[in-house]
């Protein structure tokens, strides 16, 4: 179980991810992470425990950006340790995404999950449940209605068991 918030906004999303995750927590307490994006770069803070621990003033003012993920992690997988905590920046050749190196991966029989087709990237994962708040608002339904969060929930437990795959993978084959 881990808890997932990413947002958009016009102004700064630091502070709202965090208030997000402080709700989120009772989906994972091992570990925390925020990553922000504001003129193509990046910036993270994660670290092993509770978001009120992992998260100080002086992180906080250094996730700058209008655009950001939010995770807190429940070890199902792998341990406990900072390794395993997430946001992960994977910077790879060719500028290559996770689900097609874990396509690569599955089809070679080095992970067991297959990715199959669906949600591009967790960009598109985040303007879809931005779409879907606005569509179900509109129509006056729960979000949890939504065919398209619905799908980003599948997604996400995907996103979640690939990732530990690959980290497994890598830590047995170093």
């Amino acid at each position: 179980m881990c808890g997932i918030i990413g947002m958009v906004g016009t102004s700064a999303v630091n502070q709202r991810i965090y208030d997000a995750l402080t709700v989120l927590q009772h989906r994972g307490q091992d570990a925390a992470g925020i990553m922000t994006a504001q003129d193509g770069e990046l910036f993270m803070r994660k670290d092993s425990g509770l978001v009120r621990d992992v998260f100080q003033q002086k992180h906080m003012l250094k996730l700058r950006g209008n655009i950001g993920i939010g995770h807190v992690r429940y070890s199902t997988t792998g341990s406990s340790v900072l390794d395993n905590a997430q946001p992960i920046v994977v910077k790879g050749a060719f500028s290559f995404g996770l689900k097609s190196i874990a396509r690569a991966m599955h089809a070679h029989g080095l992970i067991e999950t297959h990715w199959g087709e669906g949600l591009a990237d967790g960009a598109g994962a985040m303007a879809g449940a931005w779409s879907a708040a606005a569509d179900s608002r509109a129509r006056g339904r729960s979000l949890t209605e939504s065919a398209v969060m619905q799908e980003i929930g599948r997604y996400n437990e995907v996103d979640c068991r690939v990732m530990a795959e690959i980290l497994d993978y890598l830590r047995r084959e170093r």
